[in-house]
């Protein structure tokens, strides 16, 4: 006589024209972050004289800020690059926002950092970058191209070109891909993201706005600027049983791969770290060592950290 022990377990949850008209990249002797080389970069440059080489005003990286460093900021003053970045996305927006035809379709963010009005009308967008030219936006309708400084244009990415507003011609990929800007010339890259595997209604962007520092984002600000950012993604529980049919009594191990991320698990089927049901604690119970499954149970794990 078999004694069968089912498992079953769910997981948490005026116009600047481009081409022609600067570099994309931002110059390296831009210390302001306007994209633009000029004297306001100069007194920085000259505030910091002969600081350590840590410092970002050490242009060659190397011996501190010292006259090497004016040189080659001399050599770039008054370039200016593109002030243009990808800021913000969502690649699993299921109730955040609507596009014009009342769909919640997954939606990217154009930001002009820069001080002067752009119009991106010409540009390409992408989520091939062998195929630079996937999607032109449009450029017959000034009023949806133009971006004001410290501004932010929203297109939509449900391949539905013929919608009317900004529709690019692709969807994005919520299991994470690559998108890029291009210039009009189809050839020169403004700015690229790449974004990991994606949650339901959570964007994905620069924090601050145009740096570097890519976050997950709880309020979406589509079209405004992002705040409120996690700190990081807790990544998945990991389960030592798959779900199905044992013949004898067992023991589970939960783990994850975030340090610091404590585990918080139900027997019961309800929903692990439910602050709503559990009052002034968590529901579940804290993952300390091996669970003991000797009956039918359905085990709830979700994984969490404070600030992410």
């Amino acid at each position: 006589m078999y004694r069968f022990v089912r498992l079953v377990w769910l997981g948490a949850l005026v116009s600047l024209y481009l081409a022609g008209s600067a570099q994309a990249a931002c110059p390296q002797a831009d210390l302001n972050g306007d994209c633009r080389v000029d004297l306001f970069d100069l007194q920085i440059l000259a505030g910091q004289w002969l600081y350590p080489a840590e410092s970002a005003t050490d242009l060659n990286s190397r011996d501190g800020v010292n006259l090497a460093d004016f040189a080659l900021f001399a050599e770039q003053y008054l370039e200016e690059g593109i002030p243009l970045v990808i800021n913000e996305l969502m690649a699993a927006n299921s109730s955040i926002a609507r596009d014009p035809q009342g769909q919640y379709d997954d939606w990217l963010e154009i930001h002009n950092y820069g001080a002067a009005v752009i119009n991106v009308a010409g540009c390409y967008l992408t989520d091939d970058l062998a195929v630079p030219t996937k999607w032109r936006i449009p450029d017959n309708n000034p009023a949806a191209t133009i971006i004001g400084p410290g501004r932010y244009l929203l297109i939509w990415a449900d391949g539905d070109i013929a919608d009317a507003g900004l529709h690019a011609g692709f969807k994005l990929d919520a299991d994470g891909e690559q998108i890029a800007l291009f210039d009009r010339d189809g050839m020169t890259l403004i700015h690229s993201a790449a974004f990991p595997d994606q949650t339901a209604d959570i964007s994905f962007g620069c924090f601050p706005d145009a740096s570097d520092n890519w976050r997950f984002f709880p309020v979406p600000t589509p079209g405004a600027a992002n705040n409120e950012a996690y700190l990081g993604e807790v990544e998945a529980v990991q389960v030592s049983h798959e779900r199905g049919f044992y013949e004898s009594p067992f023991s589970v191990t939960l783990a994850t791969e975030t340090e610091g991320a404590a585990i918080y698990y139900t027997l019961d089927g309800s929903e692990p770290f439910d602050l709503a049901r559990g009052g002034r604690f968590p529901a579940g119970n804290v993952y300390t060592g091996p669970i003991a499954i000797s009956q039918t149970t359905c085990l709830r794990a979700k994984a969490i950290k404070t600030g992410w």
